[in-house]
Formats: C-alpha cells, structure tokens, sequence
C-alpha cells in the first residue's frame, strides 16, 4: 500500500459509499497544490490521490455547490508510492482504518507491502491478547440484542439464517433498518439499495452478522480490555479481502501491487 494521509477516527460518511467514485475521477490543479471539487455531477481530484483525498471528495460531493472549487487538503508533490497508489488500495486502506479503528500515517503504509507487513503494522499498535475471540459469534449477538430491543421479538426468534423480511413490518423496511443500526451502536451497518433491498449477502441476520465482523470488528472489541491476537487481526484481514478483491486465497508474503494485481 502507498500513499495514505493521517486519517481522523470515526466514519464520517455512510457505508459502502465508495463504489460510485470509481471511474469518474478527473484533475484539475494548480502544480503546487491539491484541488478537488464538483464539476456538474462528478467529482474531480487531482494527484496525488490518497485516502484522506477520498475522504475529502466525499465531503465535496455531499456539500459543495455545483462547480465549486474546494482548495484542499495537502499541497505539494507526493511521493512515487503515493503516486502510485491506485483506488483499490485507497478504499482497502479505508476499510482497515474503520475495521480496526486506527488511523494509518503515510510514512508507515508506504512501507506496507503484503497482508504480513499489514498484520505486523497493526499488531504494533493495537493492544494485544493471547487468547482469540469469535467475532462473528460477538457480531451475531449485536445484532440479535438489536433486534430483541426493535422488534420485541422472543430471543428465539433470531438465527442466523433468519431472513429480515420476516420479522421487519411490510412497508418499514428502511425505518426498522435505522433503528437496529442504533440500537446496535456499530458505526457501520449495511446499507439499503436505492430501491431499498438489501444488498446481497445483507438480507439473513446472519449475513448481517458476517458484515459487522468484517467492517467493524474494532466496535465489537470496544469493551474487550483483553485487545487483539494476530489470529483475530490475520482473520479481518482475510474478510477483507475477499470483501473489497475478491481474493480468499493468497500467501501473506504476496505483494498487493507486484503479486495480486492491485492498483
């Protein structure tokens, strides 16, 4: 990975907010520094691109009037590996920063190149434990404590698979959906499509379960005093790739870039 700004903590726009960036990137600068604002629909940045940029761009789509130039956030050239640093890395890097609740300066993610060097990086930082928990078990538990509070229902109406149409009133999908996402107290939750389906996978109380292990075990471990083992952090760090690459079979010496094709 490359290039990366230092990032505040939290989650300062929805989930899964990321995908309709790709592909519409544009620049327009001044060679001594950074712009990025709106031009009719699209947002535009100009190199060099990191998270905090992305960070940035949303901000603008969200709040900036149509064509307004925003001067931004950090100036001057970047180095060749923030350079280098493609969308795919910027929005993995994003997702271990919200996963694990840490920010990533770029001086460290420059020299993070394997899921290995990734797992060593986060376990210098977070605090450790020799025993492993079950996150997914921890994010079932969440969710079903959510649904008890929401939905009045007997505790055994919860299992995993468990579809949410059958317990959430026809007609109130999107109202019940907020009010689980606040009573679990996770600062991630699946989001609705346009439409107001759920997204794939999303739609069971399990596969709910399995998103909050995935994108925000850091609020699942928030009262754990006992902290992270590296089965726990070599664990997220799968689901997240094969969440945001479609990758669940790789060598933890693999390059991102040079082995697993990264940008």
């Amino acid at each position: 990975m490359a290039g990366l700004r230092n990032q505040p903590q939290g989650n300062p726009y929805p989930p899964n907010d990321r995908g309709p960036l790709r592909g519409i990137l544009g620049r327009f600068c001044d060679t001594d520094g950074r712009k990025c604002g709106k031009q009719g629909s699209l947002v535009v940045c100009s190199p060099p691109f990191g998270p905090s940029d992305m960070r940035h761009m949303l901000q603008v789509r969200a709040g900036a009037s149509e064509g307004t130039r925003t001067d931004s956030c950090h100036g001057g050239q970047g180095t060749p590996e923030e350079e280098a640093m493609g969308l795919d890395l910027v929005e993995f890097t994003i997702a271990v920063e919200d996963a694990f609740q840490v920010a990533i300066p770029d001086a460290d993610a420059a020299k993070v190149r394997t899921p290995a060097q990734l797992v060593d990086y986060l376990m210098a930082r977070l605090p450790r434990s020799d025993s492993t928990a079950c996150l997914e078990q921890r994010a079932f538990y969440a969710v079903r404590q959510a649904g008890i509070r929401v939905l009045e229902a007997p505790r055994s109406t919860f299992r995993p698979d468990i579809q949410w149409d059958d317990l959430i009133p026809p007609g109130q999908r999107r109202d019940y959906w907020r009010l689980l996402h606040n009573a679990a107290g996770t600062s991630k939750w699946p989001r609705l499509t346009l439409f107001g389906k759920f997204h794939r996978g999303t739609g069971t109380i399990g596969g709910t379960a399995r998103y909050l292990a995935t994108y925000t075990p850091g609020a699942l471990k928030r009262d754990d005093r006992k902290g992270w083992s590296r089965a726990e952090v070599e664990h997220v760090i799968r689901l997240l790739m094969a969440e945001e690459f479609g990758i669940a079979d790789f060598r933890w010496d693999q390059e991102f870039v040079r082995d697993l094709g990264l940008d």
